[in-house]
């Protein structure tokens, strides 16, 4: 882990589970060195949390937001310190 790594965690709402939401965050995601997790939650919101340099993790979430804009209504968003648990990115059951 870099010493000036983020942790962001984002919290899609919408309609997404079921289309492919998760999944295509993990694509996104691997292209850039970041690391963490995806996964669907029990409201039928989905969690995004990744750490990296703090513009990289910006662009992830951006990217994600811009692929998968017509199925979210609401993003809210975290950041703090990287806590350097992760060690590869992951979808989450």
């Amino acid at each position: 882990m870099n010493g000036n790594w983020v942790r962001h965690e984002t919290i899609f709402v919408g309609r997404v589970q079921g289309v492919g939401f998760r999944a295509t965050a993990q694509n996104i995601a691997r292209r850039y060195p970041v690391v963490g997790f995806v996964q669907n939650l029990a409201d039928g919101s989905v969690q995004l949390v990744i750490e990296g340099d703090p513009e990289t993790c910006r662009q992830v979430v951006y990217h994600i937001a811009d692929q998968m804009e017509d199925f979210i209504a609401e993003r809210k968003m975290l950041s703090s310190d990287a806590t350097g648990e992760f060690v590869s990115f992951d979808i989450r059951d």
